[in-house]
């Protein structure tokens, strides 16, 4: 039976037919003296695959596949089939699955053996929500890969022609989902596996469970079959002998408008190459596809074509490769969604620096390809799984690696006396032997990968792993002396793990820019691709004129117009400037124009001199204080709808814009410090994560054992220790920074005075270690495997730590418990927007800001950053409701958003720069000078008294050592009033 949350619906099939599918695949061959022996050799490693599943048991099934439809799955449910309109024009109908929702299918077989599964599927998710199910097969998972199996979506553009900005030039079209049934066979997901993954089903009677864990889709057909070869290019050859070939055809895709892709970021990029078509002397065009935004493997392009005749046809791909020097790198082609033979599959395309025309070919020539007359679906995908093999074992080559570097750590420790002779022979016999095995193993591969680069030897990659086995070997001469030069091993730049990291990094890479596909007759003629010289001289000589003209702007000059400027990276600036165009000012007559801003601090020389823009965005969280506190931000309180605007944020947040309960400016990004910790070390040393500092003091002698510690944010401040370093032990405590108001510092509180205790402790008595410069360094190379970081660390581990994928999670900072409940108060305010006070448009400027930072807009805008430069353009937004929308992995999500149900920062005063100073003032003191707390507290208040007075007096809030007007100190409480509306406001 169907079920929601965990039914099932069950089925008996017995296999009645017989229908052959394509399946696994060799290499392709081609005329340039190589290829035969790359095809050789992938095949080989086929083979090699196969006898190793032969030795555990598993062996492939008898040719054959059968197909069951949806309605086996309901034949005993009450639950409708939707019929082929409700499903979108399927055939066979389909069954409707949301978010963990499952069926099971009951299927009998005559044979133990292997067996490809693929499936139909319909997705009906929005954005960029990822569609994953989960596979079991009689009770247990078949593979690594079927516990989270990824569907791609399919994309298209919203229009068929590129949008223009306001000076002509061509911009992206908004991508959208594509409401196309697709068919994907169960393989790796990253698509670096060249063979789709088996299940092995039992004799008899095997149940297979299908569970939704994300998103939300149609599920039609499953096709369970038997593994079969892709025929060779000879023998589909031999197929189709009775073919004749095509006359005088020439069909011309421009590369740029692929009708189909599954990958947002495959980007369509400007050229001002006179080969390129199309061309403009004066305008941006985007006329080529790919570049570095299509070299992840399993990214397609899909171009629609009509033929007009059956026949035989070449295909032919415009293509320049400058992203990789001295690389291949490879495509798989299908059609209609099948790959016609095995030569079509891992096509190599060499290293260019200039647009040239590769006709799709082997040793005897084009290949040629039979299309019946009508509509047909050519695919191209990015293809890294020719260095599948070599990626398993620099994989398994760095983990051999990180377990031995942390095995020598747990004996000798981080800080390894120089002068100390080490035996380590004595500890570690086979250490000499397991380092010289790791390099033969690389220096092995390393000679099929050079064949596989058609005998060039002098890629990155390839380079990385030579470097590798050299430090290798280099180690293995002189065993004891691995204690000194660990840092050579892991974690040091040249590193064996870092340079086993690169060549991974490099052999992923598959860039490829396109200008045009062909599909044409045998021997066809293509355009050319080089301009002749007086063309480009021509060319050249406009191009030159045209410097001495400014843009023309394409729109009028009427209505209101805000001056915006943004403290952000050019791209970031033009994709706002898109959205505003196309969103906000056709809603609202308002026009906004936008100016980069290379230096925030001139936000305060342009409002003293009279030119303040009408907003700025992406500023530091200061920067509104400092201007509110001289008359020059609009207090944003004044606005009706104000509290109605701040709900989705943090309240802590805002406290550093609040002056006397005036606000001059709203969260717009938000940092966060969690907990970051590697999940293989503490695994492996048995080390529990810990919840508060508490947790943290107990497993401090069990890391310092090996050599290892714990990373506080404290320690990565080489001079002054910020608020955001010491502020929250405070605040975690019960204390506060300030007193009732401005005019009184808290730090001096009883519990302020035990959260000073804690900070100071942790380093001098525990053993903290004080000073870390960068905390992501000492993370990657496992000297510190837990610590308190931010936002960036968690880029920098996503992005440039792949060696460490799966190895290291986050969690809810440590904090201290209050009543069973465990109080994680951190910092997290990042950038901010405001609005000036001499604006001449205060209203259409508040609406501006309300459209910007909505929930709305911040998905939009997160989700376009991600579709245009990739899934590592995370954006942290602060509106929190638009945060749990975003394409984030979902556990790291909830981890962020628990934390900042505890965000909190340290409100603005004019003495609260001195008040940051003295707090790390007492950390020194104490730390390093062995000051008694409570003496080094009183110093600091005694100056804190003095300075506060000082500034109160200079700014009019006291006069001869008396207040005369108030500075109240913002809280969260206040914030959350403002939101209810209790003041009345």
């Amino acid at each position: 039976m169907l079920r929601r949350r965990g039914a099932k619906i069950t089925f008996s099939l017995i296999l009645i037919g017989v229908i052959m599918i394509s399946g696994i695949s060799g290499f392709n061959s081609r005329g340039n003296g190589d290829a035969d022996s790359n095809s050789n050799m992938v095949n080989n490693r086929n083979s090699a695959s196969l006898d190793q599943r032969e030795k555990e048991g598993m062996n492939p099934a008898d040719g054959g596949s059968f197909r069951i439809a949806p309605s086996r799955y309901i034949a005993d449910s009450n639950l409708p089939i939707l019929a082929r309109e409700a499903a979108y024009g399927y055939e066979d109908g389909a069954i409707h699955l949301k978010k963990d929702d499952s069926f099971t299918a009951e299927i009998e077989v005559p044979k133990e053996g292997e067996y490809t599964l693929s499936f139909d599927y319909f997705i009906l998710a929005e954005g960029l929500q990822s569609t994953e199910y989960s596979i079991q097969v009689n009770g247990k998972s078949p593979a690594l890969e079927a516990n989270r199996f990824v569907l791609p979506p399919l994309w298209k553009s919203n229009t068929d022609t590129f949008p223009k900005d306001r000076y002509g030039n061509e911009v992206m079209p908004t991508q959208v989902r594509a409401d196309e049934w697709q068919t994907i066979e169960f393989t790796d997901p990253n698509r670096m596996n060249p063979e789709p993954i088996k299940i092995k089903l039992n004799k008899g009677k095997n149940i297979i469970t299908f569970t939704l864990m994300n998103g939300e889709l149609l599920n039609g057909s499953i096709t369970v079959a038997a593994p079969a070869a892709l025929p060779s290019y000879a023998q589909y050859a031999a197929q189709h002998i009775d073919k004749t070939e095509a006359k005088s055809a020439m069909i011309v895709k421009e590369a740029e408008k692929p009708d189909f892709k599954n990958d947002t970021t495959i980007n369509p990029l400007p050229s001002r190459n006179l080969g390129v078509s199309p061309y403009a002397t004066n305008l941006l065009l985007l006329n080529t596809l790919g570049g570095k935004t299509w070299d992840i493997s399993g990214q397609t392009v899909y171009y629609d074509i009509h033929v007009e005749q059956d026949g035989l046809y070449q295909i032919g791909v415009k293509y320049k490769q400058e992203d990789k020097p001295n690389s291949r790198v490879f495509r798989t082609f299908t059609i209609d969604g099948h790959i016609p033979f095995a030569e079509a599959k891992h096509y190599p395309f060499e290293y260019s620096t200039s647009w040239k025309t590769e006709v799709l070919q082997g040793a005897g020539g084009p290949y040629l390809f039979y299309l019946s007359k009508g509509k047909h679906r050519i695919g191209i995908m990015a293809d890294a799984s020719p260095y599948y093999d070599v990626m398993q074992l620099l994989q398994q080559s760095i983990k051999q690696t990180n377990d031995l570097t942390l095995d020598i750590r747990k004996l000798v420790g981080n800080d390894v006396d120089q002068n100390r002779e080490w035996e380590i022979t004595e500890y570690f016999p086979t250490i000499q032997g397991d380092l010289l095995d790791i390099a033969k193993k690389l220096s092995q591969e390393y000679e099929k990968v050079v064949m596989l680069n058609g005998g060039v030897d002098s890629s990155k990659g390839l380079t990385a792993m030579k470097m590798a086995v050299g430090s290798l070997e280099k180690l293995a001469a002189e065993p004891n002396q691995i204690p000194r030069k660990l840092n050579e091993l892991n974690g040091g730049a040249g590193s064996v793990t870092q340079n086993l990291s690169n060549a991974i990094t490099d052999f992923e890479m598959q860039p490829l820019t396109v200008d045009q596909l062909y599909i044409s007759n045998k021997d066809a003629s293509y355009p050319e691709h080089k301009a002749s010289w007086i063309n480009s001289v021509y060319e050249s000589t406009k191009q030159f004129f045209h410097t001495f003209r400014s843009p023309k702007r394409q729109d009028n000059d009427d209505g209101v117009t805000l001056n915006v400027w943004m403290n952000r990276p050019r791209n970031y600036m033009e994709l706002l400037q898109r959205m505003v165009d196309e969103q906000f000012t056709p809603k609202t007559g308002i026009k906004v124009n936008f100016s980069t801003l290379p230096n925030e601090q001139r936000l305060t020389l342009a409002a003293s001199s009279g030119i303040a823009p009408d907003l700025a965005l992406g500023i530091s969280n200061n920067i509104p204080f400092d201007l509110g506190f001289r008359g020059a931000a609009l207090d944003l309180k004044q606005f009706d709808d104000f509290g109605q605007v701040i709900e989705p944020f943090s309240p802590g947040a805002l406290l550093p814009l609040i002056v006397n309960d005036e606000v001059y400016g709203v969260p717009e990004t938000q940092d966060f410090y969690v907990l970051f910790y590697r999940k293989d070390i503490l695994d492996s040393l048995n080390i529990p994560v810990p919840d508060t500092w508490d947790d943290v003091i107990e497993i401090m002698p069990e890391l310092q054992r090996y050599g290892m510690n714990f990373y506080s944010p404290i320690a990565g401040a080489t001079g002054m220790k910020p608020f955001m370093a010491t502020a929250p032990f405070i605040y975690q405590a019960g204390g506060d920074i300030f007193g009732k108001d401005a005019f009184e510092t808290g730090i001096d509180s009883k519990e302020s005075l035990k959260g000073i205790e804690l900070m100071t402790n942790l380093f001098k008595l525990y053993g903290l270690q004080m000073q870390v410069p960068v905390f992501y360094e000492h993370f990657r190379s496992g000297k510190m495997p837990l610590g308190v970081s931010n936002f960036a660390t968690y880029i920098q581990m996503q992005v440039a730590a792949p060696e460490l994928k799966g190895s290291w999670k986050i969690a809810p900072a440590p904090g201290i418990k209050h009543n069973g409940v465990t109080e994680r108060w951190e910092p997290g305010s990042a950038q901010v927007s405001m609005i000036f006070k001499s604006t001449e448009h205060p209203d259409e400027a508040w609406q501006f800001l309300k459209w910007w930072i909505s929930a709305e807009t911040q998905v939009h805008f997160a989700n376009q950053l991600q579709t245009l430069y990739g899934k590592e353009y995370l954006w942290n937004t602060a509106n929190n409701e638009a945060f749990s929308q975003l394409y984030w992995p979902e556990e790291d999500k909830q981890v962020v958003l628990e934390q900042w149900k505890w965000l909190k920062e340290v409100p603005k005063s004019p003495s609260a720069y001195l008040i940051e100073r003295e707090l790390s003032n007492i950390w020194t003191k104490v730390v390093f000078d062995g000051e008694n707390i409570r003496s080094a507290v009183e110093d600091a208040v005694n100056e804190i008294d003095k300075e506060t007075a000082r500034k109160m007096e200079e700014f009019g809030y006291m006069k001869q050592g008396k207040v005369v007007a108030p500075y109240r100190i913002a809280t969260i409480e206040d914030v959350e009033s403002w939101v209810r509306g209790r003041d009345g406001n």
